[in-house]
């Protein structure tokens, strides 16, 4: 008897006391996975992050893994409490295969609680050469 006591204190303490101590963790994406551009063309990714409950404090995006002569830039498409995009324009100048790493911290806020999370993404991108015909 004094066993299942236990156990169901163990439950009740564990349905009423812990899901309010745990926070929502965000969702991350960044899309596409895999793109393929000209040289000098410029490439867009999207990064969304979005919270079940809770309030975004802030986001900050590094990428890696590009040339160096690469011009990058970011913008913010929306900014809200629980949804945050951004669009990451990239041009690269050289041709090859470049395996791009996004890496997303976002601070939260749930409750009294503040909380950073890291989210590493990793892309593709192929620069292809244009052929010109000489006619």
């Amino acid at each position: 008897m004094k066993k299942l006591l236990l156990i169901l204190a163990t439950l009740v303490f564990a349905l009423t006391y812990l899901p309010s101590r745990v926070t929502a963790a965000p969702t991350v994406k960044v899309s596409p996975k895999s793109i393929e551009v000209n040289v000098g063309e410029t490439c867009v990714f999207n990064v969304l992050v979005e919270l079940s409950s809770g309030t975004i404090q802030e986001v900050v995006i590094d990428v890696t893994g590009f040339p160096s002569g690469s011009v990058l830039e970011a913008s913010i498409i929306n900014q809200r409490d629980r949804k945050y995009e951004a669009q990451v324009d990239m041009k690269i100048d050289q041709p090859g295969t470049y395996t791009l790493t996004f890496k997303i911290d976002v601070t939260y806020k749930d409750g009294k609680t503040t909380v950073t999370k890291t989210v590493t993404e990793t892309v593709v991108v192929k620069v292809i050469k244009k052929e010109v015909e000489v006619l």
